[in-house]
C-alpha cells in the first residue's frame, strides 16, 4: 500500500452501547428531611458503552481497506504511537494524509444521523430485555455513502461541472 494509492480516509469512533433493564433495590437509606432511617427503592440499571476507532481507506481504484482499532496494534506509528485507539486513529490518518496531499479526509461521522428505515440492527432488544445500540450498521452505510458522494464531487471537478 503507497499512501499516493488513497482517494479518502474515512475516520470514525463507533459506538456500541449495552443496556440492561432496571432492576429495584431496596436498602435502608435516611430520610432527607429528618434523618431518620427508612427502607428506600432505588431502580438501577447497567449501561456500558465501548467504542471502535475504525479507518476505512478507499484507493483510486474503489477498493477498501480497513483498520478496525479493536484488532490493529498500531505498531506501524512506531515512536509516535499514543496510550488510546482513538489517539493512534488520528495519528495514523494524519500521517497517511501527509505522506499524500491529493488524500481527503472524512471525520463527520460523529454528526451524521442515518435514516434508521436504512439500516436494520441499529438498534435491538436482547434476550434479558435490554437494549443493545450499534452504530456498526451506521457507519458501514455513511463509509461508503461518503465515498461515493467524495468521487463524484472529485470528478465534476475534473469535467469543470
Amino acid at each position: 500500500l503507497l499512501a499516493g494509492d488513497i482517494f479518502l480516509i474515512v475516520r470514525a469512533r463507533i459506538r456500541v452501547t449495552k443496556r440492561r433493564p432496571m432492576k429495584v433495590e431496596s436498602s435502608l437509606v435516611n430520610d432527607p428531611y429528618t434523618n431518620a432511617p427508612m427502607m428506600g427503592v432505588v431502580a438501577v440499571h447497567d449501561e456500558r458503552t465501548r467504542f471502535n476507532d475504525t479507518l476505512d481507506l478507499y484507493l483510486r481504484d474503489g477498493s477498501r481497506i480497513r483498520i478496525d482499532g479493536n484488532k490493529f496494534n498500531w505498531g506501524v506509528l512506531g515512536d509516535q504511537r499514543g496510550y488510546s485507539d482513538g489517539e493512534n486513529g488520528d495519528l495514523l490518518a494524519l500521517r497517511l494524509a501527509g505522506d499524500s496531499p491529493a488524500t481527503l479526509v472524512d471525520t463527520d461521522f460523529g454528526s451524521f444521523i442515518c435514516p434508521r428505515d436504512l439500516i436494520r440492527g441499529w438498534m435491538h432488544t436482547d434476550a434479558d430485555g435490554g437494549t443493545t445500540r450499534d452504530d456498526n450498521p451506521a457507519f458501514e452505510f455513511y463509509s461508503v455513502w461518503s465515498f461515493l458522494k467524495y468521487r463524484l464531487l472529485v470528478a465534476r471537478r475534473k469535467i469543470g461541472g
